[in-house]
């Protein structure tokens, strides 16, 4: 009897003696920090264990084939990619033209500007909910820009000087013709 007690001592020291198969892991996934108690030896059983799925753009670190150590932490970061698509408005430009038959100081809408349209397609990285990368794939031009033209007087303020016959002349690239009196004008182009 004295050596079943020697024995069953022996026994429940080697017992006390014998190293904890379970290891203590942090593991941060989703916005949360837990504290696991695991006997998974890598990462990915420790993952399955918890009940974690990975889509294929998400990133564990350590990488899943590692071996699961006491006091490790485990991270994982969501990874999302998608496409986005937005237009915007192109401004149109502005051109001023002067014109002899517009007194000095008045101006006149010509032709009135469009501004166009323009879509833009991103590939768009999200981590953990996070914008942080935006890439601009392609740019389309859906309308283009119409230009807007004003009119700008330059017209001298001289008084009416009277003209026999018919005088034709060229300013400004256009061509005018007066008849009787200087302010009696006609634009020919």
């Amino acid at each position: 009897m004295g050596k079943w007690i020697v024995l069953s001592l022996l026994l429940l020291s080697l017992a006390a003696c014998a190293p904890d198969s379970a290891r203590t892991v942090t593991l941060v996934a989703d916005g949360e920090t837990r504290t696991l108690a695991t006997e998974a030896l890598t990462v990915r059983d420790l993952l399955a264990e918890a009940g974690v799925t990975l889509d294929e753009d998400d990133r564990v670190t350590p990488v899943e084939p590692a071996f699961v150590e006491d006091g490790m932490t485990v991270r994982i970061v969501r990874v999302e990619v998608r496409s986005e698509t937005e237009q915007r408005e192109i401004p149109f430009e502005r051109q001023t033209v002067r014109d002899a038959s517009i007194p000095v100081g008045e101006t006149r809408l010509l032709e009135p500007g469009v501004a166009g349209v323009e879509e833009l397609t991103y590939r768009i990285t999200v981590e953990d909910g996070s914008e942080i990368e935006r890439q601009l794939l392609r740019t389309v031009t859906l309308q283009e820009p119409r230009t807007e033209v004003i009119l700008i007087g330059v017209q001298p303020e001289l008084g009416p000087v009277p003209i026999t016959g018919t005088v034709v002349y060229i300013a400004n690239h256009n061509a005018w013709v007066m008849q009787t009196t200087s302010p009696n004008q006609h634009r020919l182009t």
